[in-house]
């Protein structure tokens, strides 16, 4: 399963780079490459739960995923543009919202990474996705 884990996050990396090549905005690109690490945790999550990769391996997933959902407000604090920039102004126009949404996730990563079985892993895992799924209807293009 690590192997499995380090291809994914390769993959993960590597079609992050791809899509940002072209940003100009240095603070936009880290944004975006923190939001692709994010992605590359859940994926990991996600095929754990379907490979019963070991207890081990889930919690050290949810614990990065839970690291990296803690800087996603700090990574928007600055209102910053790019043509490639996936984000809306919305963001900053309504920052109480969405630190709301982002520390819903983190909070969704955190019953992910206290999770003890497959089962309340599973529950936790739709938590997660359901946060990044509230998010990013209202703050994403």
């Amino acid at each position: 399963m690590k192997q499995a884990c380090v291809i994914l996050m390769c993959i993960g990396v590597a079609t992050a780079a791809l899509a940002h090549t072209g940003v100009k905005n240095a603070a936009v690109k880290a944004r975006m490459e923190g939001m692709s690490r994010l992605a590359a945790h859940a994926k990991v999550l996600g095929t754990g739960l379907r490979t019963g990769a070991s207890q081990a391996e889930m919690t050290a997933a949810a614990a990065a995923l839970r690291h990296e959902a803690g800087t996603i407000a700090t990574l928007f604090m600055p209102q910053e543009d790019d043509p490639k920039s996936e984000a809306r102004a919305a963001i900053w126009a309504n920052w109480s919202d969405f630190k709301a949404r982002s520390d819903a996730l983190v909070e969704a990563s955190a019953v992910a990474q206290a999770a003890t079985t497959p089962a309340e892993l599973n529950v936790a895992f739709r938590r997660v996705g359901a946060a990044c799924s509230a998010c990013h209807k209202v703050y994403r293009d």
